[in-house]
């Protein structure tokens, strides 16, 4: 057959053939796409970076990428101070620590570092002043109710298991979380976070008249909710 005669070489089709449909080159926009980060002008954008649009009839543009905290970063911190021999310099450095994350108010390395803290890798005679230290840290008024609260909570929540070991601690952090409550009017709440406080384990010294106090003001709050039951109950 004459059609099959002849080849075109570019093509590898019979010259009487249809020509093979190639894909369309997509158009460069007039106005080119600006990356912040290099301050370079570049006629397209590349499909990995993230662009929107500088108005509906114009090419992207390039928009900073948000770095985000590596919490794996700060457990590599800390694990490396596990590894000092000096307990009283290993102290010194876990409460500078706690002071950094405390400046920053970066609650995600603060719940880090509480659960570092109270974990079995540190040992006691350390986290129990450390964590003193966060307790004393919470009461001073530098950091924000919402910020007390949610590392409060959390600091009693991952020391439930040794509460025994940390009760100084946690009673601090519970007189702190209550006095928020009261400021919020949650005198229910604040009750219970107070009731919750050992004042007769007979594992720190408590004075009568620290007592007394403490289960007068137990009851105060109960009162502020007519709830009966609730202030009998406080008093056992």
């Amino acid at each position: 057959d004459s059609r099959y005669s002849a080849w075109d070489i570019s093509g590898l089709t019979p010259y009487n053939s249809p020509p093979l449909a190639r894909p369309p080159i997509p158009p460069r926009s007039a106005a080119p796409c600006h990356c912040p980060a290099s301050g370079r002008a570049r006629p397209l954008c590349a499909p990995s970076e993230t662009c929107e649009p500088a108005s509906p009839s114009q090419h992207r543009r390039h928009l900073p990428t948000a770095s985000l905290p590596v919490m794996s970063d700060i457990s590599r911190q800390l694990e490396q101070l596990v590894s000092i021999s000096d307990q009283r310099v290993k102290i010194e450095q876990y409460k500078n620590t706690l002071a950094k994350y405390l400046d920053e108010a970066d609650a995600g390395a603060l719940k880090t570092f509480v659960e570092h803290v109270a974990g079995e890798s540190v040992p006691l005679s350390v986290s129990r002043v450390v964590l003193l230290d966060l307790a004393h840290r919470l009461s001073s008024n530098s950091l924000s109710p919402d910020v007390v609260k949610e590392i409060g909570l959390f600091a009693i929540d991952k020391t439930a298991a040794r509460a025994t070991s940390f009760e100084e601690a946690v009673s601090t952090i519970r007189e702190s979380i209550a006095t928020i409550y009261e400021q919020e009017e949650e005198w229910s709440k604040a009750a219970r976070m107070l009731a919750a406080i050992p004042l007769e384990s007979g594992i720190r010294m408590l004075d009568d008249d620290f007592k007394v106090e403490k289960y007068i003001r137990i009851a105060m709050l109960y009162l502020q909710v007519s709830n009966r039951g609730d202030v009998v109950g406080a008093w056992g």
